[in-house]
């Protein structure tokens, strides 16, 4: 790439599609919206916009914008190009602006013009590079809305800068206006065992929340009636049990309606004429799906076809006119999600093609065509727009899930934000104080899920920091960092076997992407398919002569455990009294241990008799957020006012506290790996959720 001789005019602005974009003011606008650029990010953007329509490659960004220094530049670039993306509000997937061309480079694909600047740009105080752009020979609008949209064309959906609803300690992680925007109801975790629902007047943010809940367990979807005088909610009980309620404003009566399927994003919405509620369930054989209910309660109706619990339907949103309900869904081929639609009588049609990892909410934009989603996107959760007419998504700009879009157009969704790095805590001796965890090397993305090997000597984590989930290796120290996996895909869940040479782990590792069980070899990298069949799955663990791996699945269409030949050569399944999630294999082979779904508690199986026993039962001021078997019994992650190390030995009822540190500084959902009195854990960096609300600024009612 070439570039071009400076010029003698001074333009300090530039249309790129219809975003005006301030090269010295490291900004964007468009319709008296401003979103702020990092310099370099800034940088790579108008040299793009300089070679407008061609590719320009990685190398030639390192040459000019980061001086022909390769190492900072590799991941630098990743994040520039992310960076750019969320400030233009495009996707990597359906590309407005800037498009991807995979082992190439990068080339922007909107119209860029030049704007004249009325007088000359002052200098910047600190020394920067004058970037070619701003004195290259771009061409100029050649007509009058170059690059803008046709007169009485609507402008696109856009929502300005959001307030919060809530700043509670804890985590808010649902929320939804009444009709009349009176009234915020909203999950709220609170660092006890159950998020509870909670009620407040919408504009006073000083009044205490309300909780009208109950006795009824953890609060997992939520919709109000259409007169905004009752509420339906979903709550988990008991061990993968979740139940229906209505909630009259008026009385402040609790009904029971019937039986749910347990999720933490939204289970639930309520139809537009009050009559019906759609929710995600199972029948009595077990296979999930969309289900209608009468809005008093009766005997559910299963509106879309029978599937695994890993497919089924889920997060159903009714559109404006009562006669649609989009809704997420799991592709059979990958473990992937993509947005669907049903009309009443149960007729289905795919909407998206995106194949995504994460989809936490949905709901029907303002207009009633399009919709709002939340998917995962660079280790955040990114709020989305479908479009009915083009069939693509493109960013919001907004980070959050569960989105609701109120009455009046505005959007409501949970501000969700945790960034996850590796840390290491020494154990106290007994008696003795508990040290704050030591962070191991940052990184821009999460790194998490570690797992230690003796036998190796290497800890295994899974990073995103080269834009993917992907499996990483170091000492223990973090010297060493090695990326073990380039499968641009998914992985996680690493568990070393006993022999330190291999991992198995979760990823995308079968033809054409494919999800389900791998092996990758520690030396070369190698990747083995063990059970890539696009089922959902537990993570592994290995049998302590490294001949199979144990994990739980649905992949016959109920959770089970399977026990997976290492050599890939065949699987068999095992039944268990309960759905089983996380799995522990004994060191010495008579017994493995189990979580079952969705519960509190850990159960030991027998293997030789199938008898099974609870070995334990978080207290109910505490809960279960992780757990591992190690050599002196099981080591659990407890969280209530604090998160605390204990030790559970063989035969004690109650478990020791080893330490304890305040709530928040393990990740959500903490993995950790025992090394001696040595403890690998998911440290969070940032951990907050709290309720947002946006109003809408395009004309897209």
């Amino acid at each position: 790439m070439s570039t071009p001789p400076p010029s003698s005019a001074a333009f300090d602005r530039l249309w790129v599609g219809d975003w005006l974009v301030d090269g010295p003011g490291n900004r964007l606008s468009r319709d008296g919206e401003v979103r702020p650029l990092r310099h370099k990010a800034m940088a790579v953007l108008l040299v793009l916009a300089r070679e407008a329509g061609r590719t320009v490659s990685r190398e030639a960004l390192v040459a000019e914008v980061w001086d022909g220094n390769e190492y900072v530049a590799n991941q630098a670039i990743n994040n520039a190009i992310w960076s750019i993306r969320q400030a233009l509000g495009d996707s990597s997937e359906a590309p407005r602006y800037l498009e991807t061309i995979p082992k190439k480079g990068y080339r922007l694909i909107a119209e860029v013009c030049r704007e004249t600047a009325s007088a000359q740009a002052q200098p910047p105080a600190t020394r920067r590079r004058p970037w070619p752009l701003l004195a290259a020979g771009l061409a100029a609008c050649l007509a009058a809305g170059f690059g803008l949209r046709q007169a009485g064309e609507p402008p696109p959906l856009a929502y300005g800068p959001p307030e919060a609803l809530s700043d509670y300690p804890g985590l808010e992680y649902l929320g939804r206006l009444s009709p009349d925007g009176q009234w915020l109801a909203f999950g709220w975790w609170q660092g006890s065992r159950q998020g509870r629902l909670f009620l407040r007047p919408r504009a006073d943010r000083k009044a205490a929340p309300r909780d009208i809940s109950g006795e009824h367990g953890e609060v997992t979807g939520m919709a109000w009636a259409p007169d905004g005088r009752t509420l339906a909610y979903a709550a988990i009980h008991e061990p993968n049990r979740c139940t229906l309620w209505r909630y009259e404003l008026i009385g402040e009566r609790h009904t029971a309606l019937g039986d749910c399927q347990p999720l933490w994003t939204p289970t639930l919405a309520w139809s537009p004429d009050g009559k019906r509620l759609a929710f995600s369930g199972r029948d009595a054989a077990g296979a999930g799906g969309l289900f209608l209910m009468d809005a008093a309660g009766g005997p559910a109706r299963r509106l879309t076809p029978a599937r695994s619990l890993g497919e089924a339907e889920r997060q159903p949103a009714w559109s404006p006119d009562g006669q649609r309900i989009a809704y997420a869904a799991g592709n059979a081929e990958d473990a992937s999600l993509d947005l669907y639609e049903t009309d009443l009588a149960g007729r289905v049609t795919r909407l998206s093609h995106e194949r995504l990892r994460g989809l936490h909410g949905v709901s029907h934009a303002p207009n009633g065509q399009d919709l709002i989603y939340s998917t995962t996107r660079q280790g955040s959760r990114q709020l989305m727009l479908w479009e009915r007419a083009s069939g693509r998504s493109r960013p919001l700009g907004l980070e959050g899930s569960a989105p609701d879009v109120a009455a009046d157009g505005s959007l409501v969704y949970a501000l969700l934000r945790q960034h996850r790095s590796l840390g290491v805590l020494e154990l106290p001796a007994p008696g003795g104080q508990a040290v704050a965890p030591r962070r191991m090397a940052r990184s821009l993305f999460p790194d998490y899920a570690p797992v230690w090997s003796p036998a190796a000597g290497l800890l295994a984590f899974v990073s995103q920091r080269s834009g993917h989930e992907e499996l990483w290796l170091s000492a223990g120290d973090g010297a060493g960092l090695r990326q073990l996996t380039h499968l641009q895909g998914v992985a996680d869940a690493p568990a070393f076997a006993p022999a330190g040479r291999s991992l198995a782990f979760l990823g995308s590792c079968g033809e054409a992407g494919r999800y389900g069980l791998c092996r990758v070899a520690v030396e070369d990298g190698a990747v083995q398919p063990l059970l890539a069949d696009g089922k959902t799955y537990g993570a592994p663990a290995w049998e302590a002569d490294g001949r199979h791996v144990w994990l739980s699945s649905d992949r016959n269409g109920a959770w089970r455990l399977w026990r997976v030949a290492a050599d890939g050569s065949g699987a068999e399944a095992r039944p268990t009294a309960h759905e089983p999630g996380f799995v522990q294999v004994a060191a010495d082979g008579a017994s493995l241990y189990y979580s079952p779904r969705f519960s509190e508690q850990i159960q030991r199986l027998d293997l030789a008799s199938g008898r099974e026993s609870t070995v334990y039962g978080a207290p109910a001021d505490r809960r279960l957020a992780s757990w591992r078997l190690g050599p002196e019994g099981l080591a659990l992650l407890t969280r209530g006012t604090e998160e605390c190390l204990e030790r559970l030995v063989p035969g004690v009822a109650i478990p020791e506290a080893l330490a304890c540190y305040p709530l928040g500084s393990f990740s959500e959902f903490a993995r950790f790996s025992l090394a001696g009195a040595r403890v690998y854990i998911d440290l969070a960096d940032v951990n907050l959720a709290d309720l947002m609300h946006s109003q809408s600024r395009g004309d897209d009612k």
